[in-house]
């Protein structure tokens, strides 16, 4: 009862992009379908379970996990499989130790499924990656037709009309090269090759980012965001241009800076909102955590040694995002654009949950 509830409110916090809304997998486990256990097998499972099953069965269902994730690859090389046949022959194995128990009288516990876990690597290497051979794109469009079956006794004469009528409207559409049928509220044009509205903006040293509403250009300039603002300049440009604390603050145009309410990345990519729009909408789903990567010295706690940056991962919420220049010469007035995302970092001790090894990752 409690992974049900705990599943059902954690799709709060799972952007729709992720998956869809979530239920309770203990009291509504029917409403599941291939999205929704794809996601909870792989991402939520791991933190609901853990604690809460003996160790034995955990680590068992840990294999599941890493069996799922490493078959739903887009490219699998033949080493991969190898490894997969020998992750799900150890999975079988230890199932039937668990829950089978070699008695006679729970072989209900030993469904065909089981055993045809066994010939999934072998599947793959004739048929290629699931992708190009499983049903998951025909059951989309299942459940985008399903509402139009208003009739119990005539299902199928529904499905039909909805279909051709369908099928009809996009001729229309292709024919004469209507976006769509009403008339649409936002504009768009295109820059850099993305297709942006009116209500977004992008700028030239940052085609790769998309910035949206809602946009404030008289951004009140605070001293906690001053103080954030000439630690990050400090780092830049302290040593570079010789300054002090003072004189990189005072070099930070803060007449320049605007705040944004959210992003997205080019090309069909992630989007973002900050806090403030979350907090302010009691029905939206929360997608203003953000994974980003630093720099940091190896060597810091060594007086003189040199620079050695190692890479880590790191997670947050996002608070604001700003555009601001910052002059890099008083008397040329060169300034240097700036496109910064105030972050409250989630302390997850440089974890990368994308990785297998790293199952739970918590902060």
């Amino acid at each position: 009862m409690e992974v049900g509830d705990l599943t059902a409110k954690a799709s709060k916090t799972i952007p729709s992009t992720f998956v869809g809304t979530i239920p309770d997998i203990a009291q509504e486990g029917h409403l599941y379908k291939a999205e929704g256990y794809s996601f909870w097998f792989q991402s939520a499972a791991p933190i609901v379970l853990e604690s809460r099953l003996p160790d034995p069965y955990y680590e068992h269902f840990l294999l599941m996990q890493e069996i799922i994730v490493l078959a739903l690859q887009f490219e699998l090389t033949f080493d991969d499989l190898d490894r997969l046949q020998h992750m799900v022959n150890t999975w079988v194995a230890q199932y039937k130790e668990y829950y089978y128990q070699y008695d006679y009288t729970r072989l209900p516990a030993c469904p065909l499924t089981i055993h045809a876990l066994l010939h999934l690597p072998q599947y793959i290497q004739i048929a290629g990656p699931l992708w190009a051979s499983w049903a998951f794109v025909m059951e989309q469009f299942c459940g985008h037709i399903l509402p139009a079956v208003k009739n119990c006794v005539r299902p199928y004469e529904h499905l039909d009309n909805y279909i051709q009528r369908r099928a009809q409207m996009q001729a229309v559409l292709l024919k004469f090269h209507l976006p769509s049928l009403a008339k649409p509220r936002i504009n768009y044009t295109y820059a850099h090759g993305e297709k942006i509205s009116s209500r977004e903006r992008t700028y030239p040293q940052f085609n790769m980012i998309v910035l949206g509403a809602p946009v404030c250009c008289n951004v009140e300039v605070n001293t906690q965001l001053m103080n954030q603002l000439g630690k990050y300049f400090g780092l830049v440009y302290a040593e570079e241009l010789h300054l002090n604390g003072q004189d990189v603050r005072s070099r930070i145009s803060t007449n320049t800076m605007v705040r944004y309410g959210r992003f997205r990345l080019t090309g069909d990519g992630d989007c973002f909102r900050t806090a403030s729009l979350i907090e302010n909408s009691r029905h939206s789903r929360d997608n203003l955590f953000v994974r980003y990567e630093l720099l940091p010295d190896a060597n810091a706690s060594i007086g003189d040694a040199p620079d050695a940056p190692v890479r880590r991962v790191h997670y947050g919420q996002l608070l604001d995002i700003y555009y601001v220049e910052f002059i890099t010469d008083l008397v040329n007035d060169v300034r240097m654009p700036y496109l910064l995302a105030r972050v409250q970092e989630c302390q997850t001790n440089g974890l990368n949950a994308a990785l297998p090894k790293n199952p739970l990752v918590i902060y």
